[in-house]
């Protein structure tokens, strides 16, 4: 009897462990760490924003048509959530009476795709310019489609136009 106890809560414990372990993410959005060149490009004219994280594309969401996003109507429109377990599994909250969200949403593609944030910045012809890099890889069996949303203050409203570098 004292047999099967000890199996049973050792058994236990490696189910147990095993559960707890890092999930891996998949994000499709790059921030990468500033280097010498891209830190030397920043000035007072940047913007600084938060990455939505945790939330997905709907299928029956359509073309944005404005990156803007000023209403949280409009956001759940386009974007539903993908709570996943871990410290870091909810959805960032956006408080839309404070912010903003600015997003992009290409079409659905079945190539391996990530986008990098380069800059987002005030633009004095423009207004709010955000930069990004597109990085398609190798074929895929299923599709995606490729996007992001950061979250920005109400405070820095403007148009946004959205350039795509090589």
């Amino acid at each position: 009897m004292k047999k099967n106890i000890i199996l049973t809560i050792a058994f236990s414990t490696i189910i147990l462990a095993s559960c707890q372990s890092k999930q891996k993410t998949d994000s499709s959005v790059i921030q990468e760490p500033l280097t010498e060149e891209m830190s030397s490009d920043l000035n007072s004219n940047s913007i600084d924003y938060k990455i939505a994280e945790n939330y997905f594309v709907k299928n029956n969401a359509g073309k944005l048509e404005h990156p803007k996003i000023e209403t949280l109507e409009k956001f759940n429109s386009i974007f539903g959530t993908a709570t996943t377990m871990g410290k870091n599994g909810k959805p960032t909250t956006i408080d839309f009476s404070k912010q903003d969200v600015i997003a992009l949403v290409l079409p659905e593609t079945n190539l391996e795709t990530s986008l990098k944030i380069v800059s987002l910045e005030h633009d004095s012809t423009a207004g709010i310019t955000l930069k990004f890099k597109k990085i398609e890889g190798k074929k895929q069996t299923f599709t995606t489609i490729p996007n992001f949303a950061i979250i920005v203050d109400k405070k820095d409203d403007a148009n946004v136009n959205l350039l795509q570098i090589n």
